[in-house]
């Protein structure tokens, strides 16, 4: 089959990006004709060197340049004008490419694989990581919110997300509480399926370890990277080692400064950016790995440290901690439940085997979540479908 994993643009080496970078390389080891499809090109070189080996196009680059315009919507984050306009767009413009299967990574995303779908017919698997509804109520609302602005915005993310499911052929979560809250906008629930991302797994987990705590994502506001400092002013034997690209420069100066200011420098590293690789060795030779916050969609930098035989301690609730429960791997814990996280570093710190051990436990866990593993599951739920694909 001919396979388009779809994302919106190739800006930093994050979660969705790598994932659908990986599922062309194993869907492609698989034997199926897999591309890399992107709808804007930027002008960022971050994740370049992972496209080794990728077939890519991008969908901006057959659009009228003065349409390309675009630029973020106020008051969001990722929603950018080229979500909306692209989508639109993409009915009229005849494309070179065609394929049978389009696999979308993100909720904005979808409204362009859909598009794409209506005008030439293609089965639309859409990987919606946050639902609409959820990203309103956890980025832009408080819960305590009961303003009319709230229920406007909120019936509206409800009726988006219920199109995006309705739209298409299959839709996947990483997480059960995703899946419960689309499961309850439609009548056929059994068309939200939960499908976990794949990791690469070591082949042993190493011995002698680092004396440092892993953090890694890609840091932006609501990340926030200054809890780290309380942490490292609790634990005086502790280093931490923060990776990771800064999305908000001005958050990035704020923290510097701040570390500056506490005169941390010895104790907690800020690497930036770094290569898979890299990544990859940080996990492997850390004590333990830490995440801040709940990332409810699925929380992939948890399970990529298991895989590397990197025990963990983080948030409770999230779509990874069903793949890594169960006794002796690591810790869920609250978010920010300080007392409890400075007790458990406090202890690896001065039982490091333990940490070790748990380590090894969760990369065991982690086996069983490879990207061909992943890529056979992804190519399986097009079969019901493969007599109806349009030649």
């Amino acid at each position: 089959m001919r396979f388009a994993i779809l994302i919106d643009q190739l800006r930093f080496l994050g979660g969705p990006v790598k994932i659908a970078i990986e599922e062309v390389r194993s869907l492609s080891s698989l034997g199926e004709d897999a591309t890399l499809v992107v709808l804007k090109r930027t002008d960022s070189a971050a994740p370049l060197e992972s496209l080794q080996g990728i077939r890519t196009i991008y969908l901006s680059d057959s659009i009228p340049r003065i349409l390309r315009f675009s630029f973020r919507l106020p008051l969001f984050r990722f929603f950018s004008l080229f979500h909306l306009t692209f989508a639109v767009i993409l009915r009229f413009l005849p494309l070179r490419e065609g394929f049978d299967a389009i696999v979308a990574h993100g909720t904005y995303t979808c409204f362009s694989a859909i598009a794409i779908a209506k005008k030439r017919p293609t089965h639309v698997i859409s990987y919606v990581w946050d639902p609409i509804t959820y990203i309103l109520g956890r980025t832009y609302f408080k819960p305590e919110d009961h303003s009319v602005a709230r229920l406007v915005a909120m019936s509206l993310g409800a009726i988006l997300d219920r199109w995006i499911c309705r739209n298409s052929s299959k839709v996947l979560v990483g997480s059960r509480r995703h899946k419960r809250t689309l499961d309850q906008l439609i009548e056929d629930a059994g068309k939200v399926t939960l499908l976990a991302p794949g990791v690469q797994v070591r082949d042993r987990s190493e011995t002698r370890r680092g004396d440092f705590v892993i953090l890694a994502t890609a840091w932006k506001r609501g990340k926030d990277p200054e809890y780290v400092l309380d942490l490292a002013l609790q634990i005086q034997k502790a280093r931490f080692i923060i990776a990771g690209v800064w999305l908000d420069d001005s958050l990035r100066r704020s923290f510097m400064k701040r570390l500056g200011e506490l005169s941390l420098g010895d104790r907690v590293e800020v690497t930036g950016a770094v290569s898979e690789a890299r990544l990859l060795e940080l996990y492997a030779h850390a004590l333990v790995f830490l995440q801040i916050n709940s990332d409810v969609g699925f929380g992939l930098p948890a399970l990529e440290a298991a895989a590397q035989g990197c025990t963990f301690i983080i948030p409770e609730g999230q779509g990874v901690c069903d793949l890594l429960s169960g006794p002796g791997k690591g810790y869920f814990v609250r978010e920010k439940q300080t007392a409890v996280i400075v007790d458990i570093l406090t202890d690896f710190f001065d039982n490091p085997g333990s940490a070790i051990k748990m380590g090894e436990l969760a990369r065991e866990q982690a086996m069983g979540f490879s990207w061909d593993r992943h890529a056979e599951r992804l190519r399986d739920m097009f079969v019901p479908f493969k007599s109806n694909t349009p030649s």
